[in-house]
């Protein structure tokens, strides 16, 4: 099923990217060329470096991070409302229309 997904620049800026439920938000982000999202590990949840911001409104929908999840974004200090590692959001039918902000820096 193809989604859409909206993320959000630091300068406010908005785009849509089209997706497909299964995939982590991570690789959704990275085939739709966001570069904001460096995944430097490929999404072994090792860096920490894919973390997003889930819209207030979404949070619910995503979920919490697990507890190694939560033990990554401590260890890498972003440990924000709303912060997820975009490589351990599964992307899926409720998640149509998400709205994400990405980092001003990795």
């Amino acid at each position: 099923m193809a989604l859409t997904l909206f993320f959000r620049d630091p300068d406010g800026s908005v785009r849509e990217v089209r997706a497909h439920a299964g995939q982590s938000l991570m690789m959704a982000a990275l085939n739709a060329g966001i570069r904001r999202i460096e995944a430097q590990c490929g999404g072994a949840m090792a860096c920490g470096t894919c973390a997003v911001r889930i819209g207030a409104a979404w949070r619910a929908q995503v979920g919490e991070p697990l507890f190694l999840e939560e033990a990554m974004l401590e260890l890498t200090g972003k440990q924000a409302a709303g912060t997820r590692l975009s490589c351990q959001v599964q992307l899926s039918a409720a998640l149509d229309g998400l709205e994400v902000d990405l980092p001003e820096s990795q």
